[in-house]
């Protein structure tokens, strides 16, 4: 791989140290794939000792032969609720939109994004170590071992890179009371635990920094655990109880003759054994057999109980319970407004910390091995921007762009949600759309038979009509009515229902008016969108004149609006722009005309 930079005396240290240690990982390899049991009593060997695991749970409350942390593993596989929030919590970080931004606008940094987004892409299943990187947040500590390799072919042949990444348990390993160093212990073949080698493991530790083995949120949900699987035998021992009736059976009695007393039980007994089973029987005569219905009394309810320990479970994980479907009771519009904010935040945090992890851990390792330590850092983004804040952003976006403000490119690909294109990939660009028009005060008047034409710098004006120019019927009808119609106007229902998208804003077309030949028209018609209620008015010749200042050129109101959220020319909604059908124009003429001369064509007939 080419350098700008000659090697300097800490680059062959660096890179003494990076042969080093790619050496200890081979020779660690084999011992990380086939590490032994560990129970908690045997962790320190001789002169090493471990910094115990802070948890009174973990220490008092596993069961005997479990490894450090499976208590944790354990209350989720037992608890299908918990597994399922959490999968739940996960998956909303898994879905979001992931992009690797370089650290700044100079070449050195988009060539190591670059180079990174490539060696990130190249790593098998990544979303199984993410997942198991957000389970510190549930364990305190995750773990995942890095396989680095120097790629023979490819993009990037002869680079180092990470071919995977395995997710490890953390009974695997230990800290070093005297320097807080990482270990691996419980190997059957070697007595002292191994010293684990640089760039070789990523440790991410959550809730603390004061041991490295964190703080971990199934230390909060043990006992809504533990209540919930004590509750839960209990209520099966109760339905197996109640469910049916309890069968009693009588025999005679018979003093001084305890031998036929016995054989008259025992007989009894098997007849009852026999009454759960089957469907019929035979009863000796002097037998009797008869059924008592259980009861019992008061409101207390194990489903009430089990509820109200998965909603505890619910905020405990995602901060709020209406979104988990686990809610009590009718909900309103309101609260779950609010609920969806607090299940953003969660995601929001998540994504943070998964992406300064991955930006502080193996994005800094790939350009460390291939870089050296003076080049830039790319860092790893998981865009958790809901709808809202995204609109926030692109009206930040507008805002600079108009003040002469520069935007940098990154910001705005991940604000817009669209990768930047590889290199030789095809691209999309935006096809010829509306103008956006400046000219205004030009004078109505133009030749006879002439139309509003666009000249070269976007500006509208009256041009003579020649033979060579086409004229559709719907331009023919536009000419025909224009001395009595010059004008019309776009109308709203002036509510808080008008479309105000970005783009698609029907907002800023209300109350504007265009000559009825004005390119606009050839967009704009009504319906412009699904349920639109805008419609179409008209300015008669004679209402144009009466105005203070009279209405005069093709853009009496301004040019084409402006859709304030992307600063470009405002459209009709996908699907519903282009020039409208001549029937429709017709139509709807005739009817603007008929409104503005207070005539009802239904009566006239």
């Amino acid at each position: 791989m080419e350098t700008a930079l000659a090697p300097v005396p800490s680059d062959l240290l660096f890179a003494e140290l990076v042969v080093t240690a790619l050496a200890a990982e081979r020779q660690l390899r084999p011992y990380v794939g086939e590490l032994g049991g560990d129970p908690m009593l045997l962790r320190s060997f001789g002169r090493w000792q471990e910094i115990p695991h802070p948890s009174r749970f973990v220490r008092e409350r596993s069961e005997v032969g479990d490894r450090v942390g499976e208590l944790y593993s354990r209350m989720v596989d037992t608890d299908t609720t918990m597994a399922g929030l959490w999968e739940k919590r996960v998956k909303a970080v898994l879905s979001l939109p992931r992009f690797i931004r370089a650290a700044d606008s100079s070449p050195a940094a988009e060539e190591t994004a670059l180079f990174v987004r490539t060696a990130l892409s190249q790593i098998p299943l990544r979303v199984v170590p993410i997942s198991n990187t957000l389970e510190a947040i549930l364990k305190g500590v995750a773990i995942n071992e890095v396989m680095w390799e120097r790629v023979s072919r490819g993009p990037l042949a002869d680079a180092w890179l990470p071919v995977d990444l395995i997710d490890r348990p953390m009974w695997r390993f230990g800290w070093s009371a005297s320097d807080r160093s990482l270990h691996i212990v419980g190997n059957p073949v070697r007595i002292n635990p191994i010293p684990a080698p640089p760039l070789k493991f990523q440790v991410l530790t959550y809730g603390t920094k004061d041991t490295p083995w964190g703080r971990a949120l199934c230390d909060r949900l043990y006992w809504v655990w533990y209540l919930k699987k004590h509750a839960s035998k209990y209520w099966a021992l109760f339905v197996e109880r109640f469910a049916q009736p309890l069968a009693k059976g009588t025999y005679p009695y018979k003093p001084g003759q305890e031998a036929t007393n016995k054989e008259h039980q025992d007989r009894l007994l098997a007849i009852l054994n026999t009454i759960r089973t089957g469907t019929a029987i035979a009863l000796p005569e002097g037998l009797d057999v008869a059924f008592l219905e259980a009861t019992r009394g008061g409101d207390a309810s194990y489903a009430a109980f089990l509820s109200w320990l998965d909603r505890a479970e619910a905020l405990l994980l995602l901060g709020e319970v209406d979104t988990s479907g686990l809610a009590k009771g009718p909900g309103s519009f309101a609260k779950s407004q609010v609920s969806n904010e607090v299940r953003l935040e969660t995601v929001d945090h998540d994504a943070h910390l998964l992406g300064s992890f991955e930006t502080d851990t193996l994005i800094r390792w790939i350009v460390l091995l291939n870089f050296g330590p003076d080049a830039p850092i790319p860092r790893s983004v998981y865009d958790s921007t809901d709808a809202p804040d995204r609109d926030q952003r692109m009206k930040g976006i507008t805002n600079s762009l108009n003040d002469g403000v520069p935007v940098p490119l990154g910001y705005y690909r991940m604000t817009m949600r669209v990768p930047g294109p590889a290199e030789g990939e095809p691209v999309v660009t935006r096809p010829t759309a509306a103008p956006t028009l400046s000219g205004r005060g030009f004078p109505l008047s133009r030749p006879a038979g002439g139309r509003w034409e666009r000249g070269p710098g976007g500006e509208v004006h009256g041009a003579a009509a020649t033979s060579e120019a086409p004229v559709s019927e719907l331009d023919s009808i536009f000419a025909a009515l224009a001395r009595q119609i010059p004008y019309l106007v776009w109308l709203t229902q002036e509510d808080d229902l008008v479309r105000h998208r970005p783009l698609h804003n029907h907002v800023v077309m209300h109350g504007k008016i265009f000559a009825i030949d004005h390119p606009i028209w050839q967009t704009w018609w009504p319906p412009a969108g699904h349920g639109c209620r805008c419609s179409i008015g008209v300015i008669t010749a004679a209402a144009a004149e009466a105005e203070a200042e009279g209405y005069t050129g093709p853009e009496p109101t301004g040019p084409w609006p402006i859709a304030p959220d992307t600063g470009l020319p405002a459209l009709p909604d996908p699907g519903f722009s282009g020039a409208p059908d001549v029937a429709t124009v017709v139509k709807d003429l005739l009817a603007a005309l008929f409104h503005a001369l207070g005539l009802n064509p239904e009566e006239d007939s």
